[in-house]
């Protein structure tokens, strides 16, 4: 076995050579190849990935006994909100998740909160790809959600004594693997390698966040961002199912929808491409109806709606947005919410 793991290195040796005298003006594409080559070595999963039903069947049965045996029904990666657990049954492993929202949604406080969540249920490493805010305040903002201690308050850095206890002990929680980045306009080719990294050092990846999609570059020259952006959506699609870990990417919304009455967002709302909902395992978008409307009983609640679900239900799951935390929370199960929105 060993023998044949060498052979295969030193087969990808001589690729990464050749590579490296016909690519050389395209050093970032030789590296990326070059490093998928001696992973590919590493993981020794060259072969056939076709299995008989009979193998397939077993492994499912496994599993089911396995899932009855715990009581858990949470099949994949914890998203720490339990309406939408229980409707998507955790992030599933190999699927691409689409977070659609308008501007001032909360968009990037809901990925950090699963994020950061998904990091302390698996103790797996969390990739969180940030192309839009930088480390420093996506830092301020974890510290400030964990703590449960006013963002305003860490910005202009004036805690008080209790203020300085809640730091201390959310600091002790969040010994983590969340790693981020916030490379401006990172590609897939980009994401893969660092995934491949972290894999590789950390023994493993719970989930890759992608906060968010439309800033993300393209790795060829396309002919226009409506293909580009389909050409991303499909790469991500490809990620997931190589690393067997869910995939959530943001996106905006079409501006278009601000023209109608009803302003909850729709699948044909997907900005740029149709190839997002169609190369998406699930779709959900992030709507806080005091965002349009003056109504005093809409302050702080949040919706999410499950509108594509390729291997289950569709559905609502409802949250508490805690501005003040840049934070969003389970709705208590003794906060009725139909008393809240005045039914």
């Amino acid at each position: 076995h060993d023998t044949a793991r060498l052979r295969r290195l030193i087969g990808a040796a001589s690729e990464i050579a050749e590579l490296a005298y016909s690519e050389p003006d395209d050093i970032e594409k030789a590296l990326n190849d070059a490093e998928s080559k001696v992973f590919s070595v590493s993981e020794s999963q060259v072969g056939d990935n076709s299995e008989k039903v009979q193998i397939l069947l077993g492994q499912a049965l496994e599993k089911l006994e396995e899932r009855a045996e715990k009581g858990d029904a949470i099949t994949g990666v914890p998203t720490g909100f339990a309406d939408l657990d229980r409707i998507l049954l955790g992030l599933q492993p190999g699927t691409l998740n689409i977070v659609g929202a308008r501007p001032a949604m909360g968009k990037s406080a809901f990925a950090l909160n699963i994020a950061v969540h998904a990091a302390q249920a698996t103790n797996q490493a969390v990739l969180f790809f940030s192309l839009e805010m930088g480390k420093a305040e996506l830092t301020q903002r974890i510290l400030s959600s964990e703590a449960s201690v006013d963002g305003n308050v860490l910005r202009m850095g004036r805690p008080s004594q209790d203020d300085w206890s809640k730091i201390g002990r959310a600091v002790a929680r969040l010994d983590i693997p969340l790693i981020i980045d916030d490379s401006a306009g990172t590609t897939v080719g980009q994401i893969r390698a660092k995934a491949r990294r972290t894999y590789s050092r950390e023994g493993g990846l719970a989930l890759i966040v992608i906060d968010y999609l439309q800033l993300m570059g393209g790795d060829g020259r396309p002919e226009n961002r409506q293909l580009e952006v389909s050409d991303i959506s499909r790469k991500l699609k490809l990620l997931a199912r190589e690393f067997n870990v869910p995939v959530l990417a943001l996106s905006q919304l079409s501006r278009q929808l601000e023209q109608r009455t009803d302003k909850h967002p729709t699948l044909s709302d997907l900005r740029e491409s149709g190839a997002l909902e169609q190369d998406a395992d699930v779709v959900m978008f992030l709507y806080r109806g005091e965002i349009y409307e003056a109504d005093p009983n809409l302050k702080g609640l949040a919706e999410v709606n499950v509108s594509k679900h390729r291997a289950g239900p569709l559905g609502q799951a409802r949250l508490v947005w805690q501005a003040n935390f840049t934070r969003f929370d389970n709705m208590a199960h003794d906060q009725v919410f139909d008393d809240a929105i005045g039914e």
